[in-house]
């Protein structure tokens, strides 16, 4: 909500933030298991307001967000990960503590793709391309079908078939769409055959998608891509190719309401053990109820 004019947001100090746009079933889970351990998590919107470009004169290096919610550690779970590479960069400069995807957290796929080459990570062929022509290069490189991936995150790739479906989709993109549209990766082969892996502190906690493939192999490759990129949360998509498993693709914010757990607890209870044992419980319960008031949201508590 946004501030009547001449008012100030009131700010909320806070232990713990979960940086989302909206609070899904995933952050409600992760909230309840919080409260569950004693520590009140709060959701925090990052584009209710204007944020500050400098530490607040009153709480200096903290991290003031335009929720009205200054929190000292921030779980980032924002889906629109344009939006979160500008808002965990803001909460990094104030001297906010950021848990997610390390440099998968405000970086692009093409940084991803080449941290995880000089880690000598497996994954499919790919290329960078800039335009029609390079991208049709590398399509006759990479084999039918392939898959062009935006720069951008959490962006779905589009599965190019043939030579007629990568013309029309890559001259559509170079020609009507937006500057950088056409600027992305082409990867050979497609996602067909894959698990989504979720690494929480250097152990998998849990997954979806192809059981078959839950091995200690897959778990061995999402764990170790997980230690490239320096993630604490991080979500990877591990495809079975003809050479092998390899590492399609990673989410700095994955879904895990219906993953299955590898262990005695949820996705979300390794999350919030994880979370505690790193930081602590904060005194913050007192707290809560003028959360509510400056987000009209509910908090519930477990």
């Amino acid at each position: 909500m946004g501030a009547r004019q001449g008012q100030e947001e009131p700010t909320v100090m806070a232990k713990i933030g979960v940086l989302s746009t909206r609070t899904r079933v995933e952050e409600k889970q992760l909230m309840a298991a919080l409260a569950d351990a004693g520590v009140v998590a709060l959701p925090v919107p990052p584009a209710a307001l204007p944020s500050p470009l400098g530490p607040s004169p009153v709480q200096p290096l903290t991290v003031s967000t335009v929720s009205g919610v200054a929190a000292e550690v921030m779980i980032d779970r924002l889906q629109d990960r344009a939006l979160a590479a500008a808002a965990l960069r803001l909460v990094q400069a104030n001297g906010g503590l950021v848990i997610g995807a390390g440099i998968a957290a405000t970086e692009s796929r093409l940084t991803v793709a080449t941290t995880l080459a000089r880690a000598g990570i497996t994954r499919p062929a790919a290329h960078l391309v800039f335009d029609e022509g390079s991208a049709l290069t590398a399509i006759e490189a990479a084999g039918y079908p392939c898959t062009f991936l935006p720069l951008e995150l959490k962006l779905e790739g589009i599965v190019l078939a043939d030579r007629d479906t990568a013309e029309a989709v890559m001259e559509h993109r170079d020609v009507l769409g937006a500057r950088h549209d056409a600027l992305g990766i082409i990867q050979a082969g497609i996602a067909a055959d894959t698990i989504q892996v979720i690494v929480v502190n250097g152990e998998v906690a849990g997954f979806e998608g192809n059981g078959a493939l839950a091995t200690s192999e897959a778990f061995g490759l999402a764990i170790a891509t997980a230690a490239a990129l320096h993630a604490q949360i991080i979500g990877l998509s591990i495809v079975r190719t003809a050479s092998g498993l390899a590492v399609w693709d990673v989410d700095p914010a994955p879904d895990f309401r219906t993953a299955t757990a590898t262990g005695s607890t949820s996705v979300a209870e390794a999350m919030a053990a994880y979370i505690v044992g790193k930081f602590g419980i904060g005194s913050v319960t007192p707290l809560i109820i003028n959360a509510m008031e400056v987000q009209r949201d509910v908090v519930a508590i477990g």
